[in-house]
């Protein structure tokens, strides 16, 4: 039995780097929470007295989606690899998600674009012809 192509091992690969991404991310934006504070104060999103609360509320809500987002790119990184054909059409609905998610928020930074690129990328690899005739095919 040989191994996977090199389509398939990057397509893991970049799954697996967006999940991780994402959680790195997340550690920044906790680390960084006075900064995001302030900003809700200067932009008039919450009052002085309620700032730590409205961002512990933010934090808290982008760790929850960042962990099933993350979760969910290496669960189908690694059914992927184990030849689960299904597994790629369930990451990509993922994927889009996350991106409507993102654009519904009508924020839109240098993070989301890094999220875009990886998993637009990891899309890509996960249904080339060779990533297909290796996943869908006869299993050893």
């Amino acid at each position: 039995m040989s191994g996977p192509p090199g389509s398939v091992r990057a397509a893991v690969g970049l799954w697996s780097a967006l999940a991780a991404f994402l959680l790195v991310q997340t550690a920044f934006s906790w680390a960084d929470r006075d900064a995001l504070r302030r900003r809700l104060v200067e932009a008039g999103a919450a009052a002085p007295d309620r700032a730590e609360a409205a961002a512990l509320d933010l934090l808290l809500l982008n760790t929850g989606l960042a962990v099933v987002f993350a979760a969910g790119y290496a669960l189908a990184g690694v059914l992927i690899r184990g030849r689960r054909p299904w597994a790629r059409i369930g990451v990509c609905v993922l994927l889009v998600v996350q991106v409507v998610t993102v654009l519904g928020s009508r924020s839109f930074a240098a993070a989301d674009l890094i999220v875009l690129v990886l998993g637009g990328a990891a899309a890509w690899c996960s249904w080339t012809t060779s990533s297909t005739e290796w996943v869908t095919g006869e299993h050893e």
